[in-house]
């Protein structure tokens, strides 16, 4: 049995492929891989999205390695072009089975289950799913028992979710590293060196609600945690392996659990490993003085903190925030010597030109070492497209479009005056003389100086795309 994973092409099904500038690893088919293979299932992880493969290209691959069943991956913006390979492997190879999974497939299912290409789609968590259909493929291809699908049966869509989750995911295995081409993948500088960064999975799950996160959908409303142990084990391997030195841990919320942090970081410093690493936090589950201390002697340099507006109204019934929370949180990290990178949004239900600006001008006042200004995107499966779709807010449905141009309506703002609000955002955050003075003090490598001279030239000519961009 062979088995294939796959991640599309960005923009070939209208023969214009890019690929950003920052890309990742796709740990989730490098999970399933991991998954696969501890069950003695050969498997491929073909990543047409960072080498941009042709249609040919992706054929060649599919000759060489002949797999029996090709699981694709796909973002709700890349969904397209996932319809277009997987269109043209069916036609070509109908004996392949072909199965659809990510978040937009998760959110989805009937959409995507309905393609007279698709024979299966994997709802949420894929490794057990996918496991459990190379059994069935293997068996009498009784698919439609499997938990955690969706399939095409007599005219209409039959949909069997899987109800738990992976609650030991010590018991994982690592994802298929092997597999995978690091030099492939390009990290933000704040990140860590290109080829030296990778980023690590230790939770999955979140029990926060913030009405335009995805999360939910695929690794459901409560945490489960990696040990710290098992955690380090993994940073050794990376380190003494692959060379690792620099690591991203991608859960949603890392600070969560205090306690697990505090395990993290001590393993980190008795045995003496020399890495950086950073992390994602909510502003108001930061933890104190101590464990940040901590934190910043292990080796985190830098958090990200999705500060999302300035309006206190919109923290509260957006995030469950407060503007008091975000001040505190990044003067915590500046005490520390911790970089924090904040993020923002605009378009959330009731945004007008007068909160944006109220959102661009707490940016400043918060000073964070970076900001990044996104405009809201409304994807399936989360609260907020529910919430636009029914108020008749959302201007397409070109799944295309999504994370590349604003795609909801505003009471007194047009598409054209968001993006500019967007730009505008970028221009008073990053010239400001102070901070233009305190970046040139701060570059630490010549790819840092690189990017921020980038960044200006962009801004200065107003090149700043919505989302993923070319």
């Amino acid at each position: 049995m062979k088995v294939m994973l796959l991640q599309p092409t960005a923009g070939i099904s209208t023969n214009d492929i890019y690929v950003p500038k920052y890309t990742n690893p796709p740990m989730g088919l490098a999970y399933i891989a991991g998954y696969l293979e501890s069950n003695n299932i050969e498997t491929y992880i073909l990543d047409c999205y960072v080498n941009k493969y042709s249609i040919d290209q992706i054929n060649n691959f599919i000759l060489d390695f002949r797999p029996e069943i090709i699981g694709i991956t796909s973002t709700t913006t890349l969904i397209y072009d996932a319809y277009y390979i997987a269109e043209i492997i069916k036609r070509k190879y109908p004996e392949i089975l072909i199965v659809f999974g990510g978040s937009h497939a998760t959110a989805l299912p009937k959409e995507v289950a309905s393609k007279h290409f698709v024979n299966i789609v994997c709802i949420g968590e894929g490794e057990k799913t996918m496991l459990d259909i190379v059994k069935v493929f293997n068996n009498n291809k009784d698919f439609e028992k499997i938990e955690g699908i969706a399939i095409w049966k007599n005219n209409s869509v039959v949909i069997r979710k899987r109800n738990n989750f992976f609650q030991d995911i010590d018991s994982l295995p690592y994802p298929a590293y092997h597999l995978l081409d690091f030099n492939k993948y390009n990290p933000k500088h704040q990140w860590g060196k290109n080829r030296q960064w990778t980023p690590i999975v230790t939770g999955r799950g979140c029990p926060y609600h913030c009405v335009f996160c995805q999360e939910h959908s695929i690794f459901g409303k409560t945490t489960r945690y990696r040990s710290a142990e098992s955690i380090l084990d993994e940073i050794v391997m990376l380190k003494k392996n692959y060379n690792k030195t620099h690591f991203t841990f991608i859960d949603s919320t890392f600070t969560e659990n205090h306690s697990r942090i505090v395990e993290v970081t001590e393993l980190i410093i008795e045995r003496k490993i020399r890495i950086s690493w950073n992390c994602n936090s909510r502003v108001d589950t930061l933890p104190n003085t101590r464990v940040l201390i901590k934190m910043r002697e292990s080796g985190c340099n830098s958090i990200f903190l999705g500060i999302e507006s300035g309006n206190s109204e919109f923290l509260q019934r957006y995030k469950t925030t407060t503007i008091k929370q975000c001040v505190k949180a990044v003067v915590a990290l500046k005490n520390n010597h911790i970089n924090s990178h904040c993020s923002f949004m605009f378009g959330l239900p009731g945004e007008n030109k007068s909160t944006i600006d109220k959102t661009i001008h707490f940016s400043k006042i918060l000073n964070p070492t970076t900001a990044s200004f996104h405009i809201v995107v409304p994807f399936p499966g989360t609260p907020l497209f529910n919430l636009y779709n029914r108020e008749g807010k959302i201007i397409s449905k070109d799944w295309s479009k999504y994370y590349r141009e604003p795609v909801i309506k505003l009471e007194d703002c047009s598409t054209d005056e968001l993006r500019g609000l967007r730009i505008a955002a970028f221009k008073r955050f990053y010239f400001r003389p102070s901070y233009i003075i305190k970046s040139i003090r701060n570059v630490n490598n010549f790819k840092q100086l690189i990017d921020f001279a980038l960044l200006g030239i962009r801004l200065i000519f107003n090149k700043i795309g919505v989302g993923l961009g070319k």
